[in-house]
């Protein structure tokens, strides 16, 4: 039989009693926001980021039409 150290008795003081609805609600401590600061290389990086995200495939669909026309000039 396997021991248990925890106690099933009556709650000892009001920390431990339990509500009515057997829920104990605890409010969070509040934290104050926190203002981030970004500097002028944060944005160029972002900048770049977005360039490359939305032009990348328009890139390599045209380099792969490019690709495409002159295979088919040289073979037509």
């Amino acid at each position: 039989m396997i021991e248990d150290d925890r106690s099933f008795g009556e709650p000892e003081g009001p920390e431990d009693s339990i509500p009515v609805d057997g829920i104990v609600y605890y409010e969070a401590p509040e934290e104050p926001p926190t203002v981030v600061t970004l500097e002028r290389s944060d944005y160029v990086a972002l900048f770049i980021a977005a360039l490359e995200t939305i032009f990348l495939p328009l890139v390599i669909l045209g380099v792969s039409l490019f690709v495409v026309g002159i295979l088919l000039g040289v073979l037509g």
